[in-house]
């Protein structure tokens, strides 16, 4: 009785689908061999068995816990195997903060000679960013006479 307790409280528990060891090995080929997505491995395993033995949300619980690794291999060698290369996705309303100056005076501040251009010697300065944001182009215009001074910056910061 005791034995027959055990064999039906076994079978009574959700089974971990990628203990199986074919099924692992499967997902783990489909990955890192041919680059597919979970998505479209469990496309392909519910077109040639017809059912689905797995779901996307388990392949990539097993991906972030690092059960689809080879051994030896870092702990997000598959996350980088993925198309995405497991980079997080931005949410729609979401802002860049990194790269961005601090301002330390906005132009409301400006003195009002320097805002109607009556003096010389008032400055205004901005850079000019190429694509690749390395070296960038500083200028410097006075306000009045509007003399242009440009030089190259190695670097924006």
């Amino acid at each position: 009785a005791q034995a027959l307790y055990k064999q039906r409280r076994k079978a009574c528990h959700p089974h971990k689908r990628l203990e199986h060891a074919p099924l692992h090995s499967y997902i783990q080929i489909c990955i890192l061999e041919y680059h597919w997505s979970p998505e479209e491995i469990v496309g392909r395993i519910q077109l040639e068995h017809g059912c689905r033995l797995v779901s996307v949300p388990t392949i990539y619980r097993a991906i972030h816990a690092g059960l689809l690794n080879p051994p030896g291999a870092s702990a997000k060698f598959v996350l980088r195997k993925l198309r995405h290369h497991g980079k997080r996705r931005h949410k729609k309303g979401s802002e860049e903060h990194r790269g961005k100056f601090v301002i330390s005076h906005p132009i409301e501040e400006r003195p009002a000679s320097a805002a109607n251009r009556s003096v010389r010697g008032h400055w205004e300065a901005d850079t000019v960013v190429g694509k690749q944001g390395k070296a960038c182009l500083v200028t410097l215009v006075d306000r009045k006479s509007r003399y242009l001074l440009g030089g190259k910056a190695m670097s924006k910061t």
